[in-house]
């Protein structure tokens, strides 16, 4: 689990400078965060799921 969340932090930290580069307008930041709210939500959901699957 260690390794994942550690990849999963670079992997974030990717995403927030792909979005400040990106985030030109107001319009695209506004994009940018929403796909990454979605992308934040789906891994929360589907650890979820995977927790309430081993219980």
């Amino acid at each position: 689990m260690r390794i994942a969340s550690i990849s999963y932090c670079s992997k974030l930290n990717i995403m927030r400078n792909m979005f400040l580069l990106n985030s030109s307008g107001i319009e695209k930041s506004i994009t940018h965060w929403r796909k990454a709210i979605g992308i934040l939500n789906s891994v929360l959901w589907t650890e979820n799921i995977y927790n309430n699957v081993r219980k």
